[in-house]
């Protein structure tokens, strides 16, 4: 997918990248409707990561209807890889740092205090330049 009209979004997602490979650990939300262009931004910042050791975790729409912890596990897991490493005292990754990015139509209140990047729609021009 062709990205365009994103430079603010990619230059976002280039600095995280960068602090991320300079030692300091990041997290960041992508948040908007469907179709706004969270999805495309993702195959964008994994390229930029490519020096990195990637992990990628998606949830699924229909667990959100489950009334158990799971429904939410996935945000939770990466934030405790997050808020472990960043504290210093991570066990498995040493002083390592880490890069948590979430796409969420809607940031709940376990994303809360994190970076965020809200995205808006293409323009009618720059929707038809993307293909869309």
């Amino acid at each position: 997918m062709k990205l365009v009209n994103r430079r603010a979004e990619c230059g976002m997602l280039d600095r995280l990248v960068e602090a991320v490979c300079a030692g300091e650990s990041r997290a960041l939300v992508l948040s908007g409707e469907p179709g706004v262009g969270k999805t495309a931004l993702l195959p964008y910042l994994i390229g930029q990561a490519a020096q990195c050791q990637l992990v990628q975790i998606a949830g699924v729409e229909s667990e959100m209807e489950l009334a158990l912890p799971a429904a939410t596990s996935c945000a939770r897991r990466c934030w405790l890889v997050w808020r472990i490493c960043r504290s210093g005292r991570a066990m498995l990754c040493g002083s390592c740092s880490v890069g948590v990015v979430f796409a969420a139509r809607v940031p709940t209140s376990d994303l809360a205090g994190l970076s965020q990047l809200p995205l808006a729609g293409l323009g009618a021009a720059d929707a038809r330049a993307a293909g869309c």
